[in-house]
C-alpha cells in the first residue's frame, strides 16, 4: 500500500547512514590499531638503537683533540702537532655576525626545535623521494654535532636514525648556547682547519673574536 512504501522509503536512508556509521567505525579503530603499532614499534627499536649508542655523558667532560705545541727553553714555539688542528674558544669570543651566518646556512629553527626540525626533514624526504636522489639533507645543527661526536659519516638510514636518537637527548640535557659552543669548536672548516678559532687564523690570520 502507499503508507507502507513511504515508510519504507523513509527508514531507507536511515539503515543506510547507520552502515555508513558503523563503518566509520571500525576504519577508525583499524587507523588507532595501526597507530598504536607503530608507535609501539617505534619506541622498540629507539630502545634497541638507543643500547647501542654511546652516552652523551661524555660531554661532560668534553675534550676535543686539540694542537700540541713545543716550545724552546726561551718559550718560542719551534713546532706544532695534530691530527686535527683546533683550539677551544667560549661562545662569547665568537663574533655575532658569524653565529648568524651559521644558522642561517645550516639550520634556521635552531632555537626553536628540540633536536630534529620535522618540518625540514618531512620536506627533504619528499624532495628526495620524488626526484630519486639524496641531495636534499635535514640535519640541524645538534644533529651534526652528534654525528661528528659519536658516529660514522656513512649516509645510511640507520645512522641518520641513530643521530636523531642522540640529538634529542643532547637537547634534552644541555641548553642551545652549549651546544653551540661545541658545534663551532668541534666541525671541519676545510684545509685542515677544525673549529672556529683554527679557521679563523687559517683564512684571516686573527683570532676568532677579531
Amino acid at each position: 500500500s502507499r503508507p507502507a512504501r513511504y515508510i519504507r522509503h523513509c527508514m531507507t536512508p536511515r539503515k543506510d547512514l547507520g552502515r555508513l556509521w558503523r563503518g566509520a567505525n571500525i576504519v577508525a579503530l583499524i587507523a588507532m590499531f595501526l597507530l598504536f603499532m607503530g608507535v609501539g614499534a617505534f619506541a622498540a627499536v629507539y630502545q634497541r638503537v638507543r643500547a647501542d649508542l654511546p652516552s652523551i655523558a661524555r660531554l661532560e667532560d668534553w675534550r676535543p683533540s686539540l694542537v700540541t705545541q713545543v716550545y724552546s727553553r726561551d718559550g718560542e714555539l719551534i713546532a706544532e702537532f695534530a691530527a686535527e688542528r683546533r683550539e677551544i674558544v667560549p661562545l662569547d669570543r665568537v663574533p655575532r655576525d658569524f653565529i648568524r651566518a651559521i644558522l642561517a646556512t645550516e639550520d634556521r629553527a635552531f632555537f626553536e626545535h628540540g633536536g630534529v626540525n620535522v618540518r625540514r626533514a618531512l620536506a627533504a624526504a619528499w624532495h628526495n623521494l620524488t626526484t630519486g636522489s639524496r641531495s636534499q639533507g635535514a640535519s640541524t645543527i645538534t644533529m651534526q654535532l652528534s654525528r661528528n661526536l659519536f658516529l660514522s659519516p656513512d649516509k645510511l638510514f640507520t645512522r641518520k636514525f641513530k643521530e636523531v636518537v642522540l640529538a634529542h637527548e643532547i637537547e634534552e640535557n644541555y641548553p642551545k648556547r652549549r651546544i653551540l659552543e661545541m658545534y663551532v669548536n668541534q666541525v671541519y672548516f676545510g684545509s685542515g682547519a677544525y673549529g672556529i678559532e683554527s679557521a679563523s687564523q687559517l683564512y684571516f690570520g686573527k683570532p676568532a673574536t677579531d
